[in-house]
């Protein structure tokens, strides 16, 4: 089974949008996401995750840890590596997250 949740205007609801459909992911269940960009914080670039996380990156990594196979799939085509709000900082920071913790 597939849903669709238009975005921006409902992403971030918690039980009737994209954070609510994450939340019931678990074991056995695939997530695919593809995006033009997902920053792993948010507030300004000399943050970090922990003091502005992003919440629908911290729900990917939610779901992988109940148990779901999770799937980045972040454009690089604009992307500057050495921002450190890039997707290439998101990448390696939820790939440290997988390593560290086993998940898939």
């Amino acid at each position: 089974a597939f849903a669709l949740v238009q975005s921006p205007e409902n992403s971030l609801r918690d039980q009737d949008s994209l954070l609510g459909l994450i939340a019931q992911a678990g074991t056995g269940d695939t997530v695919l996401v593809e995006q033009l960009a997902e920053r792993p914080y948010w507030g300004a670039s000399s943050s970090n995750p922990n003091d502005d996380p992003n919440p629908r990156l911290e729900a990917y990594i939610a779901a992988a840890r109940r148990g779901a196979t999770v799937r980045l799939l972040l454009d690089s085509y604009f992307d500057i590596s050495s921002d450190p709000v890039s997707n290439s900082t998101t990448c390696a920071y939820t790939n440290q997250i997988a390593l560290d913790e086993g998940l898939d």
